[in-house]
């Protein structure tokens, strides 16, 4: 049994959540036979693969071209028949424009087609097994939406696994690590400082992060500075567990979380972070940026060289779209971002 994913008519796939499939076989799969199962597209195209619909994959291979037969003829007689499955039948869990998911049940030839109480089990499982895919792709935005999160903070951010493995890394750390100048990431995905007395503190403080998230220690984490090759300012690491639920939009082998201060990195511009974080354009972000700069209305209008008037029709649409009344809630708000956001 197994249950595939991928986006309908995409190159890409992936065959998981098996039951007696030998992973060998799974990464052929994956790697290959996929592209040469024309079988799911077609079904696709004729109508026959849709949201809830048991399928038999002998119904799917009617009507095939000789070009798509012999595709699927080497999909059946390379990686199908040696597993000892030639009459699979499954269920279409769902079908939309980014997500394609089939539950499929390999059946042995000297069984024959599936029967009509084996069909009909399928049939009643099948809303459940809906229900399951339908949270997949809750949790899966919720990852995507915390990892972009996560990409937009001043800090580098890496997130390890119980193996010290990296799971997660944000565009601030991936940025730290190509520098080269004193931590890295080895070929086994492993995190690693140049400074071998601090390594042994390193491994030594993720190991007992990983033990504090899986409830079998109390250690709150660590923090240290790490001096670097180059004899730049040296960074600032901190070592802390991971929670449960405290960042459940990300992996759940998330087990440890480790930020990188690099004191030489330039802050972004304010005015991009608040067209990032609030959907203002760059002359709303301007004038917002000179007031929490500490300019006044007309102080604003004189530097950008328009009228008072466009600079507080400019400051009234930064009010809506950042859900605040006042300048000084405004303020107070760029202020804390920046707080976040840069050095």
């Amino acid at each position: 049994m197994g249950v595939t994913k991928n986006s309908p008519g995409s190159a890409s796939f992936d065959l998981n959540l098996s039951h007696n499939f030998e992973s060998a076989f799974l990464r052929s799969y994956n790697d290959y036979y996929h592209k040469l199962n024309v079988t799911l597209d077609e079904g696709i195209r004729r109508g026959l693969l849709r949201s809830g619909y048991i399928y038999c994959v002998g119904d799917l291979c009617e009507d095939l071209t000789p070009a798509q037969n012999r595709m699927y003829q080497e999909v059946l007689e390379d990686w199908a028949e040696p597993q000892g499955v030639e009459c699979s039948f499954g269920t279409c869990l769902v079908l939309d424009k980014d997500f394609f998911g089939l539950l499929t049940i390999g059946r042995n030839g000297r069984h024959g087609r599936a029967t009509e109480e084996e069909v009909d089990i399928l049939r009643r499982l099948t809303p459940h097994f809906q229900r399951a895919v339908s949270q997949y792709k809750y949790f899966s935005k919720k990852r995507d939406s915390m990892e972009a999160a996560l990409s937009l903070v001043g800090v580098g951010v890496v997130v390890l696994d119980s193996e010290q493995c990296v799971v997660f890394i944000n565009e601030e750390a991936e940025r730290i690590i190509s520098m080269n100048d004193g931590v890295r990431i080895t070929a086994k995905g492993s995190l690693r400082v140049h400074d071998s007395r601090l390594q042994r503190r390193f491994n030594a403080n993720m190991n007992e992060a990983v033990k504090t998230s899986e409830l079998c220690s109390t250690s709150p984490g660590d923090a240290f500075k790490l001096s670097r090759p180059s004899e730049k300012k040296p960074y600032s690491l901190m070592i802390s567990p991971i929670g449960r639920g405290i960042y459940d939009g990300l992996s759940a082998s998330s087990k440890c979380l480790v930020l990188i201060h690099d004191p030489e990195r330039e802050p972004p511009q304010a005015t991009i972070r608040l067209q990032q974080l609030y959907g203002l354009t760059e002359a709303e972000s301007e004038v917002v940026d000179l007031l929490a700069a500490g300019f006044s209305i007309d102080e604003i209008s004189d530097i950008l060289k328009v009228t008072r008037n466009t600079s507080r029709t400019l400051l009234q649409r930064a009010f809506q779209k950042t859900e605040t009344h006042r300048q000084a809630e405004i303020v107070a708000l760029v202020r804390g971002d920046n707080i976040i956001f840069s050095n």
